[in-house]
């Protein structure tokens, strides 16, 4: 009977891996959209293509919740140094 190599073995094991980690990139989703909330943003944004309509969406939520999480952290490093500025 054919036995593989070690090496044969951890190449296919990572050629598999690489397969699969660009399956769950690329996947595709099916959203359901509600049409005004769409036609809202649209109006507001200017942009035409669903999916970029998506990608600032959550672009926007991800620096809005990023700002919270900053709020929340202020005065936790009292003992912190100023960086100096430029002026």
């Amino acid at each position: 009977m054919f036995q593989r190599s070690a090496e044969t073995n951890t190449r296919d094991e990572s050629l598999q891996c690489a397969y699969d980690t660009c399956i769950m990139i690329w996947m595709r989703t099916t959203l359901n959209i509600d049409d005004e909330l769409l036609a809202e943003a649209r109006k507001f944004t200017g942009e035409k293509e669903k999916t970029a309509l998506v990608h600032l969406g959550l672009r926007a939520l991800i620096e809005r919740e990023a700002g919270k999480r900053l709020a929340r952290l202020g005065a936790t490093m009292p003992k912190l140094r100023i960086a100096p500025r430029r002026r």
